[in-house]
């Protein structure tokens, strides 16, 4: 093996071959000048992997190190594929190494040679995920808005198709010289009105929730992203009076509970088993139940010419729209999100 030792040194000095995460090779295959064709592989800390094809090809899925099989560090493609699917299980992939090494699988395989600081915790991660667990509540944390923001299992995870919520409601206000008043009625993380507060620091901008654990995230994500957000406990069912000054408002904002308990059977496991039931299903029966108390609360608390912005059920974008237009709403204009589903709507006084 010296002679295939000698060779494969050539070969890395050269740039045909890169090591990873500081890991040497111990023996290799060699059946023509640059290609290797397998090798053991050692870690800084003795473990050893089998690999093959380590040129670096990103002619398929561009997952080199997956590819190649170096199983210490990037699994198999396959194994995240078994639950995901495939440019989700990339995703998770690039939001792992950012997570625990600082940089994306992209500069994992450009610049490999470079120190991770946490490897243990890439196994740890990689089952969490194959039972299902979501990422952010794996890593305490997601993205919205460009905004860094902490999650756990008392909230939901702030989706995408609620940024877009976030933008209408920022393209339709923009800053003037007299500061709006926002309401976010069931905030969770705070992602809504945090995501405004930071865009309008002039704004005066209030949350509320009923459950005490939202409200602790909410306030933690507007103290870290220095947002003015003043986080209020109310129970938007109860009808009884709000605990706030600042009423009446110009904004009402809110991504209540909509998913009925007969859509239950069309939700992916990670969503079923981790998210808070609370924040994600209404009745059968009563799929409006939210919607017709935040139009009731919107009449007696929204200026003369305010507006309620909601996230919505796809399937019954009719059904709300009806409900505001009962609560004497005469503005009401329902909006797809970017994959063409009717998922949000504005009500105007």
């Amino acid at each position: 093996t010296a002679a295939l030792q000698g060779e494969l040194d050539r070969m890395v000095m050269e740039g045909g071959v890169r090591t990873f995460f500081g890991a040497s090779f111990v023996a290799a295959e060699v059946d023509r000048p640059g290609h290797v064709t397998r090798a053991v592989i050692e870690d800084k800390s003795g473990r050893r992997a089998i690999a093959a094809k380590f040129f670096i090809d990103c002619s398929g899925d561009g997952d080199l190190v997956a590819r190649a099989g170096f199983e210490t560090w990037m699994p198999p493609r396959e194994r995240l594929q078994a639950h995901y699917p495939a440019p989700e299980a990339g995703a998770l992939a690039d939001a792992m190494c950012r997570h625990l090494f600082g940089y994306s699988r992209t500069e994992v395989v450009l610049y490999g040679d470079r120190t991770v600081p946490d490897t243990a915790g890439w196994d740890r991660m990689l089952e969490e995920l194959l039972r299902d667990r979501p990422l952010a509540y794996i890593t305490g944390e997601t993205e919205f808005c460009g905004l860094r923001l902490q999650v756990g299992p008392d909230v939901l995870i702030p989706r995408p198709e609620t940024e877009e919520l976030v933008d209408w409601i920022l393209k339709d206000n923009p800053e003037g010289p007299e500061p709006q008043g926002l309401l976010d009625i069931g905030t969770g993380s705070g992602c809504i009105a945090v995501a405004v507060a930071v865009q309008r620091p002039a704004w005066r901008v209030c949350a509320c929730d009923v459950m005490p654990g939202a409200l602790e995230t909410a306030r933690r994500n507007a103290g870290a992203l220095h947002a003015g957000v003043t986080c209020l406990h109310y129970d938007i069912l109860s009808d009884a009076s709000f605990p706030s000054a600042d009423s009446p408002f110009d904004i009402i904002v809110s991504n209540p509970p909509y998913v009925t308990e007969a859509q239950k059977a069309e939700m992916q496991p990670n969503v079923l088993l981790y998210e808070p039931r609370t924040a994600l299903f209404v009745p059968d029966e009563d799929p409006a139940v939210f919607y017709r108390h935040i139009a009731r609360f919107g009449r007696s608390h929204l200026k003369p010419g305010g507006r309620v912005y909601v996230e919505i059920n796809e399937t019954l974008p009719n059904l709300t729209r009806q409900v505001f237009l009962d609560n004497g709403f005469s503005d009401v204009r329902l909006r797809r999100d970017i994959n063409g589903k009717w998922r949000m709507l504005r009500a105007g006084l």
